[in-house]
């Protein structure tokens, strides 16, 4: 099976969003250990990773990431960074070895989570609004679009399922389905 690791903030705070930097070590030590073969987003998307490969991406660029990004390329591990544009309704895609755009997605509304998916993206914008866009020819087409009434929504992505967690005091899973995106 293969899986995307996403981060967001790396720091104490222990919010539904932040890993500890401690944590964080320690999942370095692991991807660096040999346990799991760890490979670019692009790879793992296209299929070219085979099976049983792991990406990392971060989303959000928030600043307190920026030592946990150093440290993996460091070891060779080439995250994916979905940064915020600061344009409202927009998601972009960019490669962190070069810069370059991959995709971008035009939303009706300012996008706070977007997380990568196999051929695709899962974003969640301020209104708790759950949107499901499908990588084509560099453009994100939006395939999918439901209304939480939630505002502490939190997307991953577990094998072939994406799952969306109300990211409160007390978490509990919101949806679950099938990754639409081929």
């Amino acid at each position: 099976m293969n899986a995307i690791l996403t981060y967001h903030s790396i720091d104490v705070g222990g919010s539904p969003i932040s890993v500890a930097p401690e944590t964080f070590a320690s999942h370095l030590g692991w991807l660096t250990s040999g346990a799991v073969r760890v490979v670019p987003l692009d790879d793992l998307v296209q299929g070219a990773a085979g099976t049983d490969a792991v990406s990392v991406t971060f989303d959000d660029g928030f600043l307190n990431s920026v030592p946990a990004l150093e440290r993996l390329l460091d070891v060779g591990i080439v995250p994916t960074i979905f940064a915020v544009t600061g344009h409202a309704g927009e998601v972009t895609l960019v490669r962190p070895t070069d810069g370059a755009v991959l995709a971008t997605w035009q939303t009706d509304t300012q996008a706070i989570d977007a997380v990568p998916v196999p051929h695709g993206v899962v974003s969640v914008d301020i209104k708790g609004t759950v949107r499901v866009g499908c990588l084509e020819s560099a453009k994100i087409r939006t395939v999918a679009e439901v209304s939480s009434g939630s505002f502490g929504l939190i997307v991953q992505l577990v094998g072939d399922r994406i799952i969306v967690v109300d990211g409160g005091a007390n978490p509990i899973r919101w949806a679950t389905f099938a990754n639409p995106c081929h």
